[in-house]
Formats: structure tokens, sequence, C-alpha cells
């Protein structure tokens, strides 16, 4: 038996048993990675970034971005809308010239209901950069 030989085979069996340390464990039915589970997954992931590979749901985050999207441009006509009328009424009525003390609140009542709209909207955009 060449001397070499051996040495390759402790060698492999040290480098193997690092690995496996490393590795998550292959799932078997009532096997040690079904007890360990997302939280030792979850650490080999964490543990290099060639390992941290997730989906980015480019598709589907596009779709949420258009839906807010379109929610808001639905708001804006409502409220453009609301502007017309209350240019249409008597001054002590509705007025476009100011935004506190406004005497048309339905006006108010929509413009309130944009902002968590346009922040979810805006949140989504500026997390995905492929929208900027």
């Amino acid at each position: 038996m060449d001397p070499d030989d051996d040495l390759e085979r402790n060698t492999a069996g040290a480098e193997a048993d690092t690995q496996s340390q490393n590795a998550p464990q292959q799932s078997q039915p009532g096997g040690p990675w079904m007890v360990q589970g997302y939280p030792a997954f979850s650490r080999w992931m964490a543990s290099a970034d060639d390992f941290m590979v997730l989906r980015r749901f480019g598709v589907l985050n596009t779709r949420v971005i258009l839906l807010l999207q379109n929610d808001l441009v639905k708001a804006e006509r409502e409220l453009f809308e609301l502007d017309k009328q209350a240019q249409g009424l008597p001054t002590d009525q509705g007025r476009c010239d100011i935004i506190s003390d406004d005497n048309f609140p339905t006006r108010s009542v929509a413009l309130r209901s944009i902002v968590p709209m346009l922040e979810q909207y805006s949140m989504y955009r500026n997390m995905n950069p492929q929208t900027h």
C-alpha cells in the first residue's frame, strides 16, 4: 500500500468531517435535518455570502407596486374631482387655497387616506432598485 494513499484518505476524511459540520444534513425522515430545521439552515446560510441565496420575487413585487400605483391614481383622480367641486362652491363652503380649516371635509378625508397609501407605495418602490 502506498503511504501517499493513506495520507490522501486521512486528509480527505478530515476535510469531509469539517465540511459536514458546516453543511446542512440531508433531509431523511426523522433525521437530524428535520430536528434542526430552519434555525440550523439559517445559520448555515448566514455563514458565508455564497450561501445566501434568496428569491427576489421580482414579478410579484412588480405586481404589488403596480396595484399600489393603480390605487393611488384612483385616489388622485378622486381628490382632483373634489378640488373641482370645491372650486365651484362659495368661498365659505370650499376653497382650494388653504389646507388647514378646510371647509370641504370630504376633500380632507380623501387627502388623509392617500397618506398611508403613498407611504406604502414609496416603501415598495425604494426597496426595489429595478423601479428607479
